[in-house]
């Protein structure tokens, strides 16, 4: 173990990722994006603010392909993905950066 992903076991916060009725739980760092223009969302009321959060998870909590149903809870909010990327080097996964929102309503 080295490299970010020490970093990670060692100063971030345990992520839950709930997919399929399953949950796969590692460590995480999330903070907020700093995009003032991308911070707002048309709605037919107007513009409506919709903060939008930087993850980076361990390499073994699977962020691809969540479906609607799917979110991350970290710190006991609930997240949905608007895009993730796993960060690979040498052909193996470093972490996954993401994208992601707080989910409206229950989760």
């Amino acid at each position: 173990m080295g490299g970010f992903d020490a970093v990670l076991r060692k100063y971030g916060r345990p992520a839950a990722v709930h997919r399929d009725g399953k949950t796969q739980i590692g460590p995480a760092f999330l903070q907020p994006l700093f995009e003032k223009d991308r911070q707002w969302s048309p709605t037919p009321l107007g513009r409506k603010r919709k903060d939008r959060f930087l993850l980076l998870c361990a390499p073994e909590l699977e962020l691809d392909g969540l479906g609607t149903d799917d979110y991350v809870e970290w710190d006991s909010t609930a997240y949905d993905v608007e895009t993730a990327q796993s960060v690979e080097l040498g052909g193996k996964r470093l972490y996954w950066w993401a994208v992601a929102t707080v989910r409206e309503g229950e989760p």
